[in-house]
């Protein structure tokens, strides 16, 4: 990247999809990349998604997931 050139700030919801898929599909037992790619569909608005890979996320490690949800409460 040039001096000139700018990164961009935020990636589109369906890149983001697609670089959490490609994370998740190369990791498939990596609990953040299950988390990630369920935060990538929970912000393009595809609950159903989001809440599958969540469910693979809490199911690879329990702990992990109630370590982060004690964080919002």
């Amino acid at each position: 990247m040039s001096s000139g050139e700018r990164r961009p700030y935020r990636i589109g919801a369906e890149q983001r999809i697609d670089e959490c898929l490609r994370e998740a599909r190369l990791h498939p037992n990596d609990f953040f990349a299950q988390y990630h790619l369920g935060k990538a569909y929970e912000l393009a608005g595809m609950p159903e998604e989001a809440a599958a890979a969540f469910l693979r996320a809490i199911a690879l490690n329990p702990k992990r997931w109630m370590r982060i949800i004690s964080n919002f409460f």
